[in-house]
């Protein structure tokens, strides 16, 4: 993004902490890629993804499946007075 708005090697590197050999070499290996901002990115839909690879997201993010049906826990803290009261 740098490089396309006209800022140096030397200066890039200054900005970023590299070295301008790093720099150079870096948008030599890279200067074909297109980056694509995230707001314009496909957002992934439901049949981009395995069946395994959805149980391990929904896993991950605290879904269990039990007696046939999706369930949430929420891990929270909670003070034993409040429970005792």
């Amino acid at each position: 993004m740098l490089k396309t708005q006209g800022y140096t090697h030397q200066q890039i590197a200054d900005e970023l902490g590299m070295t301008k050999k790093s720099v150079s070499n870096l948008i030599m290996r890279y200067k074909n890629v297109n980056i694509v901002p995230a707001e314009n990115r496909l957002k992934p839909q439901l049949s981009d993804f395995k069946p395994r690879e959805m149980i391990k997201y929904l896993y991950d993010l605290g879904f269990r499946i039990e007696n046939n049906e999706i369930v949430y826990y929420e891990k929270r803290k909670v003070k034993l007075e409040d429970i005792i009261n």
